[in-house]
């Protein structure tokens, strides 16, 4: 993520802060193979950091290999890699079941546990790392619920234009709670945030 002011890379988490990732599929317009999207206009990785609620989101190409075909399934390392390494080292990492992550996290030591959606587990609560936690994603799951009603509630959105208004989304979301919307966007161009 980037900060407004100088451009500098600032990493999620920190000492044992509770960073959330998934990826998302956005632009459903009907079931495929598996119960998979047919028609999906963009296929997005992203970070919640729980506590402050900091929202990351990205977009990313989900291909098949040596293709420019779109491939159905869990992601691998390549389409993680972007996403983990955003992530402070001192951090603790949730994701689901996915095993992209724990390869990943292992490599990078980053302290790292899942949630398994496929066999119906969503959250536990499990003594990890000195301490009893909360192991789920239903921050990041609950924002992408609220990012897909943010864009239906523009009447949809063109497949040209669904990454600019998933970064306003994003923006929206890491304001403060008091923040004024106009001015906080008058000080984003005042320091140059936006080219």
């Amino acid at each position: 993520m980037r900060s407004e002011a100088n451009g500098e890379t600032v990493p999620f988490g920190g000492k044992d802060i509770e960073v959330e990732a998934d990826e998302c599929e956005i632009g459903r317009k009907r079931k495929g193979l598996h119960g998979h999207d047919t028609e999906v206009k963009g296929d997005f990785r992203g970070l919640f950091e729980r506590g402050t609620g900091r929202l990351f989101i990205e977009p990313y190409d989900k291909l098949k290999k040596d293709s420019d075909e779109r491939r159905f399934g869990p992601p691998n390392v390549a389409n993680v890699r972007p996403l983990v390494e955003k992530v402070n080292p001192s951090s603790i990492l949730y994701t689901d079941g996915a095993r992209a992550y724990e390869s990943l996290c292992k490599e990078l030591g980053i302290r790292w546990s899942s949630v398994d959606h496929s066999s119906g587990e969503y959250v536990r609560r499990e003594r990890l790392w000195g301490k009893l936690r909360v192991v789920s994603t239903q921050g990041i799951d609950g924002t992408w619920g609220r990012l897909k009603i943010f864009l239906r509630a523009r009447g949809g959105v063109s497949e040209a234009l669904l990454e600019e208004n998933v970064k306003e989304f994003q923006w929206r979301r890491n304001l403060p709670n008091n923040a004024d919307v106009f001015f906080s966007l008058l000080e984003c161009i005042k320091d140059g945030y936006f080219p």
